[in-house]
């Protein structure tokens, strides 16, 4: 039963419509879709290429395997401090307590968020194979030697350990040295176009990266720089991969700039690569750029623009228009408002003491009725200072959405809609 919830619950999320955009306007993007893709608003999932991305781990096709992160950022300092834990668990010859902080500092490497120092990663796999050996673990040791050169090539062997595993530590050695080279297609190529593997940084202009095989840590800065274990192995050819070359797919790699690529013909066979590992075959995604809908069959090399019903307004123009109307018109009111209080206060005040010293009953009945209209108006300039702070603030979200207030956020939207005749609109506020 609960596989069959399951099930039912991926089916759900499976048949929301995706539409990527680069910060529009969420709520009035939603309308817009809805309009031009004749979807229900319920089905369509608005969201970023950041949104599309997060959290979404590479995949590696044809000649090995890839581990990202699951877990918080971390930083060379994490690293660090765990390495120094093991080095002293070490010391006292607590191998056990040290295997411990081995697992943490193996945990962090693949959440980097800053660059790689290659030596200190090389150090921690060579005290993980000095541990396993330790323990009698001759894979193990092998592994972590192998590991340890396959980082750091030039890895020497730290004569403050006994030399027990010396004779294992240089088979790994010779046998490094006998790997071929095999080239790495990485899809898509960063903004940048350079990766960071093994704490050096690489040129991936031609999207081609050459390794050993082995274990190697693959940076890529996209929304941010991400941090990926990658297994390399002989490649293996595959319809997928016709080259030849294993291919990284690396979705962090995408920034909000490449939704233009969605109207670039060079461009698109790369964006239906990443979409491909992250929807299934023939599902439909759209693009927002540039005030039209761009319709893609992931899987294919079909593109389509989608026209906007005429009776549908964008809002881009008439939402910052109206936000500046309204802030200018509020800010008047409410300091007209100001002035109306304030110099009906003043005259309250003079009225009030001519009444106070008045000796004939016409003399105080006179002033008294000047205090009472004064009064009025001071409370009218109160109620239009409201008004005009409403309106102020009201034009002010229009412009500038996830305003903080008190630790909230706070977005205005002014929704149009209609047609030749009729035009009209909604303000939407939310957050608060």
């Amino acid at each position: 039963m609960i596989l069959g919830l399951l099930m039912v619950l991926s089916s759900l999320c499976q048949a929301a419509v995706p539409v990527l955009h680069a910060g529009e306007d969420p709520r009035v993007l939603l309308a817009k879709s809805a309009a031009a893709t004749k979807h229900d608003v319920a089905n369509i999932r608005v969201m970023t290429i950041a949104e599309l991305v997060r959290g979404k781990p590479a995949v590696m096709l044809g000649g090995g395997r890839v581990e990202s992160c699951y877990g918080p950022p971390t930083t060379d300092h994490n690293l660090r401090e765990a390495v120094d834990r093991i080095e002293r668990a070490m010391a006292y010859l607590e191998y056990e307590k040290a295997l411990a902080h081995v697992q943490v500092a193996e945990d962090s490497i693949r959440c980097l968020s800053t660059p790689a120092d290659a030596q200190r990663i090389s150090r921690l796999f060579y005290l993980k194979g000095l541990i396993a050996f330790e323990f009698g673990e001759k894979e193990r040791t092998n592994q972590a030697f192998d590991i340890a050169f396959s980082i750091d090539p030039e890895l020497v062997w730290d004569e403050y350990f006994p030399p027990d595993a010396r004779p294992v530590f240089d088979a790994v050695a010779l046998q490094l040295n006998e790997r071929p080279v095999i080239k790495i297609d990485i899809s898509p190529i960063p903004e940048d176009g350079f990766v960071w593997v093994d704490g050096r940084r690489l040129d991936v202009a031609h999207g081609l990266i050459s390794l050993r095989p082995g274990a190697h840590l693959i940076q890529v800065v996209g929304q941010a720089m991400t941090s990926h274990w990658l297994t390399v192995k002989s490649p293996k050819t595959s319809s997928k991969n016709p080259s030849g070359h294993p291919r990284l797919i690396v979705p962090s790699a995408l920034t909000q700039a490449a939704i233009i690529w969605s109207t670039q013909e060079e461009k698109r066979p790369i964006f239906d690569v990443v979409l491909s590992v992250l929807y299934d075959p023939d599902v439909v995604v759209y693009f927002s750029i540039n005030g039209v809908l761009v319709s893609h069959r992931v899987g294919t090399d079909s593109w389509e623009e989608l026209k906007i019903p005429s009776g549908f307004s964008t809002g881009g123009n008439t939402r910052l228009v109206a936000g500046r109307t309204l802030m200018w018109a509020g800010l008047s009111v409410s300091a007209g408002g100001m002035l109306l209080t304030s110099s009906s206060w003043l005259q309250a005040s003079a009225a009030a003491r001519k009444a106070e010293g008045a000796e004939a009953w016409a003399d105080f009945s006179r002033n008294k009725i000047e205090y009472d209209a004064a009064i009025d108006r001071m409370s009218i300039g109160r109620w239009v200072t409201v008004g005009g702070l409403v309106a102020l603030a009201g034009g002010v979200g229009l412009q500038y959405d996830d305003l903080p207030f008190f630790g909230e956020r706070v977005a205005a939207t002014w929704i149009p809609f209609g047609g030749a005749k009729h035009l009209g609109g909604m303000l939407v506020v939310t957050g608060w």
